[in-house]
């Protein structure tokens, strides 16, 4: 038999017991030249800065794509996917049984749930390091960030609270009291609502972000767990895990006569509720697989993604019709769902099999299976929804109009100047020079920017110099102009 224990973890048998839940940096030497000379007519100095432009191309260690966090309840970890190549590039330690994941719109910062111990794990995207831990309350489990990615709410199942993290501070502002098990949370595109599933009393609580409070309470399914908004925000769709005791019977083998072998799935036949957001009412009930968990919508809002815990399947959804118009097999013991933001993948994390099973959503079909996880959770929007691609030194410097300093005799010459750094990207940048008589006034900023110089000629014999800056930056996308007018 298969069902919900009192903590929300699905136990099942597939003719044996079998539980199955627990619940750039770069751098590289720009070449300068200032060209400095006195007056004919009087000792005053005159500088002169000819045109140059220099172009950081940043090269990607292959094509560019999102990244995908995957949390890892076994270890402790977070997998760092490029979502280009279904490689798996970085392994991140974070708190006690991670399980929530959530990216915020700039792709800077991923925010994972440790239901261990009862924080959230912010991870530098940039870098894959831990940069601060939040303390939130008993047992959290899901976590979502507003539109704006000013605030991140996280549902503590144990103390039946929501909390709200200013994510300028990454201090807990608010606790909203709501249901009882709180599991699942979502955000509508405007930021105006936040939409809570609780597990034990077969609710959505509706807060409202402006004020922190809970203005409805709408009844669903049994057990409910994940939740989506669509991107119109027009309706929310709430994965009820426990419907009608369920079973789903599928060959082993291929053989066309003779005996055959079968899997028999048991589990509780879940189903979706479908809530008009206008008026907070299920207007439409959508069955799906065994034991459902985990609900993610495309972009265009056309689909819905469902995984099936006891049956090893997604349940996709039309969500023009609210049918189920194909069911794709994946991974044991799927978990989270997440479609990338190009809507052509769904990423799904394979708790029981530690997999990612990577399914194309033009034909419905797994085009790559991911490994090496250890009871994969990645409960949340796990994407990153821009591209980030890496960096890899050294970067490619394409000087135009070289300055150079020339010294005349029994002059001392003094003079000032400013390079530009322009870039289509966000990130820091930090300058440095170790040439003699070049001093840097403004060495450290964000794109874009300006680094600033002083020449001092004082000492040099008479000739020609040529001297060097070196720019290290810390940069998300895009080709990066450096000028000096």
């Amino acid at each position: 038999l298969a069902g919900v224990d009192g903590g929300g973890y699905t136990v099942l048998i597939r003719l044996r017991v079998l539980c199955q839940n627990r619940g750039a940096h770069s751098s590289s030497a720009i070449r300068c030249r200032f060209f400095a000379c006195a007056g004919s007519q009087s000792r005053k100095t005159r500088f002169k800065m000819k045109r140059l432009i220099l172009v950081w191309a940043l090269v990607a260690g292959g094509a560019s794509g999102q990244n995908a966090y995957i949390s890892n309840q076994g270890a402790h970890t977070v997998s760092v996917i490029d979502t280009s190549n279904n490689t798996v590039t970085a392994t991140v330690n974070v708190g006690h049984y991670p399980s929530g994941v959530v990216v915020n719109p700039a792709g800077t910062r991923a925010y994972v749930v440790n239901s261990g111990d009862g924080t959230i794990s912010v991870i530098d995207t940039n870098t894959n390091s831990v940069i601060d831990t939040v303390t939130v309350g008993s047992g959290p489990y899901g976590v979502a960030v507003n539109p704006a990615g000013t605030r991140a709410y996280v549902t503590n199942t144990a103390d039946r609270t929501v909390s709200v993290i200013n994510l300028a501070s990454n201090l807990v502002t608010a606790t909203v009291a709501v249901g009882s098990g709180p599991r699942g949370v979502a955000v509508n595109p405007a930021g105006t609502r936040a939409y809570v599933t609780n597990l034990n009393d077969d609710t959505v609580s509706v807060i409202d972000t402006s004020n922190n409070t809970v203005t409805a309470t709408v009844n669903v399914g049994l057990s409910p767990l994940g939740v989506a908004v669509n991107p119109a925000g027009t309706q929310a769709y709430v994965v009820n895990s426990v419907g009608g005791l369920g079973l789903s019977l599928r060959a082993k083998t291929s053989k066309l006569d003779g005996p055959q072998t079968y899997v028999v799935n048991i589990g509780f036949a879940g189903n979706i509720s479908v809530i008009d957001t206008s008026n907070n009412t299920v207007t439409a009930t959508v069955t799906v697989g065994l034991s459902p968990n985990g609900v993610a919508v495309n972009p265009a809002g056309t689909r819905a993604y469902v995984t099936n815990s006891s049956d090893n399947t997604v349940s996709v959804i039309d969500t023009g019709n609210n049918t189920v118009e194909a069911t794709v097999t994946v991974g044991h013991s799927p978990n989270g769902v997440a479609v990338n933001p190009a809507g052509t993948r769904a990423y799904v994390a394979n708790l029981g099999n530690g997999t990612v099973s990577v399914i194309d959503t033009s034909n419905n079909a797994v085009t790559a299976t991911i490994t090496g996880f250890n009871e994969p959770t990645a409960f949340g929007f796990f994407i990153s929804p821009v591209s980030i691609p890496a960096i890899t030194p050294p970067l490619q410097i394409t000087p135009l109009a070289p300055m150079t300093l020339s010294v005349v005799p029994n002059q001392s010459l003094q003079a000032t100047g400013t390079a530009t750094v322009v870039a289509n990207q966000r990130g820091t940048w930090t300058a440095t020079t170790s040439t003699p008589w070049l001093s840097l006034t403004q060495s450290i900023g964000a794109f874009p920017g300006v680094v600033a110089g002083t020449s001092n000629a004082a000492g040099l014999a008479a000739g020609i110099y040529t001297g060097s800056i070196s720019v290290a930056g810390t940069a998300l996308g895009g080709t990066q102009t450096i000028s000096i007018p």
